[in-house]
Order: C-alpha cells, then sequence, then structure tokens
C-alpha cells in the first residue's frame, strides 16, 4: 500500500471512530432495578471494550507512521550523503577543466597552427586535432554527467523533503485522535466503574428490601400461627359433653384437653423457633442454630425447642410423622419431599408449616420463608410427638 493510500484509509477510520457519540456522563440512575442497572453495565462495558480496540488501533497506526517517517529520514540523509559526493565529484572535475584551460592560457593555448607545426605527417596533424576535440568533449560530457546525477539526487531529496512534511503532518494528527481517544476511554472507564457501583448498591438495596419484606410477611404469619394455636387451644379446652353413662367419658375427655392444649403450646414453640432461624445461612449437614443449618437440622432444631427430639435426617423425620391431609395441616407440621425436591432419587427435602399455606426451611441457600402452594408438591406432611 502506497503512502498516500494509507494516509487516506487512517483518515477514514479515525474520521468514524470520532464520530461515535461522546461517552455519557456518569449519572446517579433513579428508580431503576438492579437488572435495569446491570444491562446499561453491560452496554457500557461493550462500549470501552470498543473504544479499547479504537486505542490500540490507533496508537498501531502511530507507530506505523513513526516508523515509515525514520525511515525516510534515513533516506533523505543518504540522498543528502550522494548529493555531498556528487557536489565534490563535480567541483573536482570543473577544478581540473580550469586548471586545463588556465594552462593553456598561460601557455598560448592549443591552436591549429601548434597543432599544424607539431605534426610530423599530415596523419598526424589529423589524429592530434582528433584527441584534442575527444578531450573536450570527454571533459563536457563528464561535467554534464555529474550534473545530471546531482540534479536526479536533489529530486529525490525534494520528493522525499515533501514525504516527510506529509508524514510529520499525520503522525501530529494521529498523536491528536489517539489523545482524544484515551481521554474518551477514560471517561467511559469512570463511567463503567460508576454504574458498577450503583449495580452494588442496588442490589443491597432490593436485598435488604427482600428481607424487610420477609420480615413484614413472618411477622404477620408469626401473628397469625399465634391466633390460630390460640383458637386451637381454646377449642380444645371446651368440655366434651357428657356420656349417658357419665364418669367415664367426661374423664377422657378431660385428658384429651390437658393434651391438646400441651399440643397447642409445643406447636407455637416450634413456629417461634423457626421465625427465630431466617437468614441463617445453608451449609450441607450443619446444625449449628444461628450460624449454619440443613434442612433437617433446621427443623431439628425447632421440633427440639418443643421438646421432642427428633432425627438430623429427612427420610428419618419423614418415617417417623403422622401423616396428616392438606386440608388438616397445622402450624408445626413437617412437611416433605422424599424423592427429590427436583425429581431426583437422591435428595429429600424438609419444611415447617406456619399456617396460611406457607413453609420456612433451609432452601439450600439460607432459611428463607416459602410459600407452599408455589412449590413443587410434597410427598408427605404431619407433626412428630403432637
Amino acid at each position: 500500500m502506497t503512502f498516500k493510500r494509507r494516509v487516506t484509509t487512517i483518515a477514514c477510520a479515525l474520521a468514524v471512530a470520532l464520530a461515535a457519540p461522546a461517552v455519557a456522563a456518569p449519572t446517579q440512575a433513579l428508580a431503576v432495578t438492579s437488572a435495569e442497572l446491570q444491562t446499561q453495565l453491560d452496554e457500557a462495558k461493550k462500549t470501552l471494550d470498543d473504544l479499547g480496540a479504537q486505542v490500540a488501533s490507533a496508537g498501531e497506526s502511530l507507530n506505523d507512521t513513526i516508523y515509515e517517517l525514520q525511515q525516510t529520514e534515513e533516506k533523505i540523509s543518504s540522498v543528502r550523503a550522494d548529493i555531498d559526493a556528487r557536489t565534490k565529484e563535480l567541483e573536482a572535475d570543473r577544478a581540473q577543466l580550469a586548471e586545463r584551460v588556465s594552462s593553456d592560457y598561460k601557455t598560448g593555448g592549443v591552436s591549429f597552427l601548434s597543432l599544424l607545426v607539431n605534426s610530423a605527417t599530415f596523419e598526424d596533424f589529423v589524429n592530434n586535432v582528433y584527441y584534442a576535440d575527444k578531450i573536450s568533449q570527454s571533459d563536457s560530457e563528464a561535467i554534464a554527467a555529474v550534473n545530471s546525477a546531482k540534479a536526479e539526487l536533489e529530486r529525490q531529496e525534494q520528493e522525499l523533503v515533501d514525504l516527510q512534511s506529509q508524514q510529520e503532518q499525520l503522525k501530529a494528527q494521529q498523536e491528536s485522535q489517539k489523545a482524544e481517544l484515551e481521554q474518551r476511554q477514560a471517561q467511559q472507564k469512570a463511567y463503567v466503574d460508576d454504574l458498577d457501583e450503583q449495580v452494588k448498591q442496588k442490589i443491597e438495596e432490593e436485598r435488604q428490601a427482600e428481607l424487610e419484606r420477609q420480615r413484614r410477611e413472618a411477622e404477620a404469619a408469626r401473628a397469625a400461627a399465634e391466633a390460630a394455636a390460640r383458637e386451637a387451644a381454646e377449642r380444645a379446652s371446651v368440655p366434651a359433653p357428657s356420656a349417658p353413662s357419665g364418669g367415664g367419658s367426661s374423664s377422657a375427655g378431660s385428658g384429651s384437653s390437658g393434651g391438646s392444649a400441651s399440643s397447642a403450646s409445643a406447636r407455637s414453640a416450634i413456629v417461634n423457633a423457626a421465625y427465630s432461624q431466617l437468614g441463617v445461612p445453608y451449609v450441607y449437614g450443619a446444625y449449628s442454630p444461628g450460624s449454619a443449618l440443613d434442612c433437617s437440622g433446621f427443623t431439628k432444631y425447632c421440633y427440639a425447642a418443643a421438646g421432642i427430639n427428633i432425627p438430623h435426617s429427612a427420610s428419618g423425620q419423614c418415617g417417623m410423622s403422622r401423616s396428616v391431609s392438606r386440608a388438616n395441616l397445622q402450624p408445626g407440621d413437617l412437611v416433605f419431599w422424599i424423592g427429590g425436591v427436583s425429581g431426583s432419587a437422591s435428595g429429600n427435602h424438609v419444611g415447617l408449616y406456619i399456617g396460611n399455606d406457607q413453609i420456612i426451611h433451609a432452601n439450600g441457600t439460607r432459611v428463607v420463608l416459602d410459600s407452599l402452594s408455589g412449590r413443587k408438591a410434597y410427598t408427605s406432611a404431619g407433626p412428630i410427638g403432637l
């Protein structure tokens, strides 16, 4: 590619790059979600990558121009050295010719008569005239050749000087354009960093908002569960109607009443224990209430709060439970997915029903409040020791 064509190509590429929309100044986005901010961040990062590629391309183009300028300067130095050599050669030829002319002038010169007198024969005269003419012609041709060579070198020098000037102009233009692209790149980098911080802040805000929502729901569910437990206890405390035969049935009813009241108290303790563990991280095999729990460790802790010891195993708890229908689920009942929450034959799961179609369970990330109907159908449910 010739220098002129390369200049045109570079100029067009840089013109397109610099004609791109200016980088938006970092701004604090309001009333948007973290997902929307993340989309903006992804687009801003793509723009930053594009600017990085443009800066790299501009840098390489500048490197090429600097290299070509160095080559041109070297050629100029070489041509000027040749011009100096030709000039000295021309000066030497001219000095030699001047010396000969001066000598001829001082001695009377070479005349037609002297050539005739100094010739022994006519043939010698003809030869002397011929050689004298050749010497004059040779001097003239030598001087003319040196002049021609010098003129050609001077023409080459002028072309190289013109090329040098163009390359220097292109170098200055490329340095300016590269600096502008680098400034845009720095602005875009600041914009990306600002957006990244906004995304992190928004994610934290949403996390806190979700925790607050869960807390409010948990409080509402706790209140509902306690109300349901009180209602169940009140119903259980009403004496059963006496049978015609009297005593034995009445005594049995009184015993049943006491057991129901105790069950309601145990369920309340279990539900309260479940709420106390909301947000605790899930760790497989863990049983560290307040620090780390897995699903069966969580339910084991909740039942322990009511004085009921159950195994640290979802399938083991399922085997001990008294199965009840969905319509008869009460706060404190266990809900089981045996055979896998996602249909896997190796994965069992257990959660704690707290009423109002909600459960609390260690979901693989942390202990959370969740909707029972929003999950895959459970395999069985029921209490242990209640």
